[in-house]
């Protein structure tokens, strides 16, 4: 795993809301991952948007606990979030094309909750256009009173949920930034910044996503 330049990860995350860290793990290790998540498919179940979820893969995979525990990652998000953590898990997905069904990590323009939240990506596999990139509106966190949500279900008060018209209209919409990857890519993300998995066109999606529960 390579170094993070801490430093910078901290004033990204306090600035945009998002942080890049480029080959942060090989792609034969990227490669062994994705073949223990191919072995274990039939132990995953469909998130909201109809991708294949395994919520605590670090007990299936030895790498993928190595990913979770990692000191760097962790000791940066203590410093994000200046709250001791409470728990700690690694999900493992898979965003695979359907033709003719609508497929995304996530389900649509959200935030997982209205305060800071720290996530920490990994893509296994190449990430572009067409295969499920993530996608962030930055420096969003600080301004949601400003837009209407959506339930996510009847009766749904969280106020996570957001439609793309209303992202439009409130001129942020073409501040999205799409973030495209190689096998190996980290996003170290505050997730109360609006945010989605982009919808799948083609091929397979594989990733790590650490939650930290502060």
């Amino acid at each position: 795993m390579n170094k993070i330049d801490s430093f910078e990860a901290l004033k990204h995350l306090e600035n945009t809301g998002f942080f890049i860290v480029r080959n942060y793990l090989k792609e034969t290790e990227c490669q062994e991952i994705i073949d223990e998540i191919t072995l274990k498919i039939n132990s995953f179940s469909r998130g909201d948007g109809m991708d294949f979820r395994h919520p605590n893969f670090e007990n299936e995979s030895s790498l993928t606990k190595h990913f979770l525990m990692n000191k760097e990652l962790q000791n940066i998000c203590d410093s994000y979030m200046q709250s001791p953590l409470i728990k700690k898990r690694c999900q493992a997905g898979l965003v695979e094309h359907h033709t003719n069904t609508s497929i995304s990590s996530g389900g649509g323009w959200h935030v997982d909750k209205r305060s800071k939240q720290f996530k920490a990506i990994l893509y296994l596999n190449t990430v572009d256009d067409s295969t499920g990139y993530f996608c962030i509106i930055p420096q969003t966190s600080k301004k949601l009173d400003e837009f209407k949500t959506v339930p996510k279900f009847h009766g749904d008060t969280s106020m996570t949920r957001f439609e793309t018209g209303e992202l439009i209209e409130k001129g942020i919409f073409e501040t999205r930034v799409k973030i495209l990857g190689n096998p190996g890519d980290l996003i170290l993300v505050d997730t109360s910044n609006i945010h989605r998995g982009e919808e799948i066109q083609k091929g397979k999606r594989y990733s790590l996503t650490n939650y930290y529960y502060n």
